[in-house]
C-alpha cells in the first residue's frame, strides 16, 4: 500500500507540473538530442545491426519530402535520413541504462520526447516498449492494458502511424512499474523502438525521433560534482585506480558499472584505497565509479588501458 501511495503522489504532483519532465522535482532530467552532445550517464544507445543488418534507424538530418527538419536542429534518429522506408521491414533501436532509484524505490522514472511520423496509416506503424525483467517481459506503452494501472500518460498518447502534421510531443510516466517487476538497485531498464511496415508499395518517410529526455530518482539522494567529493587517480588506469575520498565517512559504497549498466563491482564501507581493475577482469574501455554516501553520490567515469 505505501508503495502504491507513493506512485500515486508522484502522478498528481507531476500532472500539475507544466511542461516535459518533471523528474519528481528531484533532479534535472537528462537528454539526448542525437546532435554530438555528451550522453546521459549510464545510457547506451543501440541500433541492432548484428541481427538486422538491414536496420533502417539512422542518426542524422532529416532530407525527406514530409519529414526534413529535426525538433532541434541538426540531427535525429530517423527510419533512413534520405530513402523512404522498405516494405515488409521492421528495425529496432533500444536505450539501455541502469536504474537509479526511480524504478526500485519506486519514485520518479519518467520518459519524454518529440516524435514525427509520416506512413500508411494503421498499416505500418511505430511501437514503444519498455522490460524491466532483462527482456523477458515487454510491456507495449501504447497498446497494453495488462499493466496500464502502473504508469500514467502526462501528453497525448502517441500515434505512431499515419500523418502527425509536425512534432509532437509525449511525455509518461514510469515509476509505478517497479511495483509488479520488482526492481533491484542498479539493475538495466530497456527502451525499445520499432517500426513496422507491411508488403504493400508506398514512397513516405517514415518515423522519426528527437530530444528524447530521461528521469530516474529517488528524493534524498543528490549528485554533486566529482571532484568535491573524490579524486580518481590515474585517469585512464592500466591496472589500479585509486580513490581518494575529500570526506571519509564509514558508510560510503563504491560501485563500478559498465557502460551498459551491468554491475560489476560493489563494496561497502569504503573510505579510500583501490581498484584492481585485473582481478575484475575489466577490458579495455570506459566504466563509471559511483560513490553513494547517505545524502549524496557522485559519478565519475575511468577508462581502462591494456
Amino acid at each position: 500500500m505505501k508503495k502504491i501511495f507513493i506512485v500515486l503522489s508522484l502522478m498528481i504532483t507531476a500532472a500539475l507540473a507544466s511542461g516535459q519532465v518533471s523528474c519528481g522535482f528531484i533532479a534535472m532530467p537528462e537528454e539526448w538530442r542525437f546532435d554530438g552532445d555528451i550522453t546521459p550517464f549510464g545510457y547506451l544507445l543501440q541500433i541492432d545491426k548484428k541481427s538486422n543488418p538491414k536496420n533502417i534507424w539512422q542518426i542524422g538530418i532529416p532530407q525527406k519530402p514530409t519529414i526534413h527538419a529535426a525538433y532541434s536542429s541538426p540531427n535525429v534518429i530517423i527510419t533512413d535520413t534520405l530513402k523512404p522506408y522498405p516494405l515488409n521491414d521492421t528495425s529496432v533501436f533500444i536505450f539501455k541504462h541502469i536504474d537509479m532509484g526511480g524504478y526500485s524505490t519506486p519514485h520518479s522514472a519518467e520518459l519524454a520526447g518529440y516524435y514525427r511520423v509520416n506512413s500508411d496509416s494503421l498499416r505500418d506503424f511505430g511501437t514503444m516498449e519498455i522490460s524491466l525483467n532483462h527482456g523477458a517481459t515487454w510491456v507495449n506503452l501504447l497498446t497494453d492494458t495488462a499493466y496500464s494501472a502502473y504508469y500514467a500518460w502526462q501528453s497525448s498518447k502517441p500515434t505512431l502511424t499515419g500523418n502527425s502534421n509536425g512534432w509532437q510531443n509525449f511525455w509518461v510516466l514510469l515509476a509505478g512499474l517497479g511495483i509488479p517487476f520488482p526492481v533491484q538497485h542498479g539493475d538495466t531498464i530497456l527502451l525499445k523502438f520499432t517500426f513496422i511496415s507491411d508488403g504493400i508499395a508506398e514512397t513516405l518517410d517514415g518515423l522519426a525521433f528527437d530530444n528524447f529526455q530521461f528521469c530516474d530518482g529517488t528524493e534524498g539522494m543528490n549528485e554533486i560534482p566529482a571532484n568535491s567529493l573524490i579524486s580518481v587517480y590515474p585517469n585512464p588506469t592500466t591496472d589500479l585506480l585509486y580513490i581518494s575520498r575529500h570526506t571519509p565517512c564509514p558508510m560510503a559504497l563504491v560501485q563500478v558499472y559498465s557502460y551498459t549498466g551491468q554491475l560489476l563491482y560493489e563494496e561497502d564501507h569504503f573510505i579510500s584505497g583501490s581498484i584492481d581493475t585485473r582481478k575484475l577482469n575489466l577490458a579495455k574501455g570506459t566504466y563509471f565509479l559511483k560513490v553513494s554516501e547517505s545524502k549524496r553520490y557522485t559519478v565519475q567515469p575511468f577508462v581502462v588501458e591494456r
